[in-house]
């Protein structure tokens, strides 16, 4: 049917109908070969009712059908208007026909309906893999052998990893990256990264030192960025309300700003 969960078989199904719909009734006489109405011979009308009942069972199974056995194109089957034929079985048979080409061309051909077990399916297929995920960017931040550069990255992958991606073990260890690495796009890619679905007030203490003692402005610029998220707590207000004033850098300065005005919506 229609409504069945496989919409490939419902367009095979109605591409069968449209098919059978044409054939039989050039067969019987009522289109001419290029798809025009005929007119109606009132003198024949006796003869088209055999063809008309066997039309009318086809249609029928076809809007019931689930399983096409035969797949007819619906591209290769010309759709002409149909002028009323004064016989209320065939108008209706036409009315049915339209409609299965209205749903037909309102479906995307090949695409499959979720059933309400499909969705779920997949809905858990992703939860486990976002579980996985979590668990290898936490394994590397933790790993005592990895890299500044693997630690980094699943801090990367934890930003988009849910409020509950992070533990305090996680934040620690990040903190610690952005406040001593050698490196000054590490100590800013720590802190812009920070900037994550998840929060915890852990960062703070590193946020507001990086704001305050970096050398490097673009550090303090990531960081006067990403203090927006606590910018509610006293502590936090002062120093960006202090940056936004007196820090050297332009940049720093506007990010403070920023991050005061959005802070207290």
């Amino acid at each position: 049917m229609i409504g069945s969960p496989n919409a490939g078989a419902a367009n095979q199904s109605v591409a069968i109908g449209i098919g059978v719909f044409a054939l039989i009734l050039a067969s019987i006489g009522l289109f001419r070969a290029d798809g025009a109405p005929r007119a109606v011979d009132e003198s024949r009308a006796p003869d088209t009712l055999p063809a008309l009942d066997d039309l009318t069972r086809r249609v029928v199974a076809l809007e019931q059908r689930t399983e096409p056995r035969v797949v007819v194109p619906t591209s290769a089957i010309e759709r002409t208007e149909r002028a009323s034929l004064q016989d209320p079985r065939v108008d209706d048979l036409a009315s049915r026909v339209a409609r299965l080409e209205a749903e037909s061309a309102r479906r995307d051909p090949g695409s499959v309906a979720e059933s309400p077990r499909v969705a779920a399916d997949d809905l858990e297929r992703r939860r486990v893999a976002q579980q996985q995920l979590v668990a290898t960017a936490r394994n590397a931040i933790l790993d005592p052998r990895a890299t500044e550069a693997a630690k980094l990255e699943g801090w990367k992958q934890l930003r988009n990893g849910g409020p509950d991606a992070w533990t305090d073990a996680i934040v620690d260890e990040m903190v610690r990256i952005g406040l001593t690495s050698n490196d000054v796009n590490v100590r800013a890619d720590v802190w812009r990264q920070a900037d994550a679905n998840a929060r915890s007030e852990r960062l703070v203490p590193g946020l507001l030192q990086a704001l305050t003692g970096d050398a490097d402005g673009r550090v303090r610029e990531e960081a006067a960025e990403t203090l927006e998220n606590y910018a509610k707590l006293p502590q936090v207000r002062l120093a960006l309300e202090a940056a936004a004033v007196n820090d050297p850098e332009e940049k720093v300065r506007r990010f403070a700003r920023q991050s005061i005005e959005k802070g207290s919506r």
